[in-house]
């Protein structure tokens, strides 16, 4: 399967540079109830502490075989998420939402990439950061960064 080859390519780039990374989301359920890969999910969710999810973008993507491809919001300035994907290039996917509609990914085949970032202790610390990240995603919505 293809989204394991980015998979195992993260990996050896991970092992290599020390990175530390975990299965998250459907991914994780995936490898406990289907030991491996839910059948119907488009993609892979890795997660990594934040220290290491920036060694991953700034010194991890000059390590990925040349098949695949790190994007970004720093790399791509069209990006509408805060994590990162790693692509295989000349890749597509389409889905189909509803009967008669399809949609494609511009991006193909690809793995997630989110950062974990630790939570303040201090709860107004903690809600000033929730509005933060919730104006950040406005602003993206209405094309002003």
């Amino acid at each position: 399967m293809i989204k394991d080859k980015i998979k195992e390519d993260i990996h050896r780039v991970c092992v290599e540079l020390g990175i530390r990374y975990y299965l998250i989301g459907g991914s994780a359920i995936g490898a406990v109830r289907h030991q491996g890969i839910i059948p119907w999910d488009i993609d892979i969710d890795i997660a990594m502490p934040r220290k290491d999810y920036e060694k991953f973008i700034s010194e991890g993507s000059k390590l990925l075989k040349s098949d695949f491809e790190l994007h970004d919001y720093r790399t791509d300035k069209n990006f509408g998420t805060f994590h990162a994907l790693v692509v295989l290039k000349n890749s597509y996917i389409g889905f189909k939402f509803e009967k008669g509609s399809d949609k494609q990914n511009r991006f193909g085949i690809f793995v997630d990439i989110l950062p974990l970032d630790q939570w303040p202790d201090d709860v107004n610390y903690k809600n000033r950061l929730i509005k933060k990240h919730k104006f950040i995603k406005l602003l993206k919505k209405e094309k002003y960064i």
